[in-house]
């Protein structure tokens, strides 16, 4: 369930019974319930307001169920919203059409308010997983852009500090018996200039920092 808003639900039915009647089984759990008597009603909320789940009639005049569903399956904000279907019909041929429609499942009409509320907040929870889940895909896509902007400026930027200090190691090494006190200490100076220039581009490209 989603615990940063007050979740809510628009209900499509045209018959004001069956809608009273599901609002107030979901009105019971703190719900907020959108209703509309029709398929264009249905789309005409879902502009000012996208719901967090859609319950559906299938039979209902003029735009039925089926091509309310497929209507907003076809807009890229509902697209994500779970629809369940509440319906009469049982047979195999209206189940198949409901999940082709974009269903996620469906209620079988007399309505069981057990039955609403389970089939609710199951498909609520893999609603969210699935916004979770899709945030955290999200950042990791991030880190890997970042992780690879900072691969291509390894290649580049690092290269120049890195070879000062290995060439001045080097020198020292080879040299520090020989080498006067102030030989030694520009070696050490630009170990020490090179090592703080790799620190800062570390940061700033891979730690995102700024010093």
């Amino acid at each position: 369930m989603n615990s940063k808003k007050q979740t809510t639900v628009l209900i499509v039915d045209d018959t004001p019974d069956n809608l009273t009647l599901l609002s107030e089984c979901l009105e019971e759990t703190g719900m907020e319930i959108m209703a509309a008597l029709n398929g264009e009603q249905a789309l005409s909320l879902v502009e000012m307001m996208i719901p967090d789940l859609i319950l559906l009639d299938v039979m209902m005049p003029g735009m039925d169920g089926f091509e309310t569903c497929e209507r907003l399956k076809q807009n890229p904000q509902t697209e994500g919203v779970p629809v369940i279907f509440v319906t009469a019909l049982m047979d195999t041929e209206s189940k198949v059409k409901s999940f082709s429609a974009g269903a996620v499942d469906y209620i079988c009409k007399p309505i069981q308010k057990a039955e609403v509320l389970a089939r609710v907040y199951t498909h609520l929870s893999i609603s969210d997983m699935r916004r979770e889940l899709a945030e955290q895909n999200a950042k990791l896509q991030q880190q890997n852009e970042r992780l690879e902007e900072f691969r291509c400026t390894a290649a580049n930027e690092l290269f120049s500090p890195l070879s000062t200090i290995t060439d001045s190691a080097k020198h020292l090494k080879n040299n520090f018996q020989i080498m006067s006190p102030a030989e030694t200490y520009r070696d050490i100076e630009r170990i020490e200039d090179s090592s703080n220039a790799m620190i800062k581009i570390i940061l700033e490209n891979l730690l995102n920092e700024e010093i």
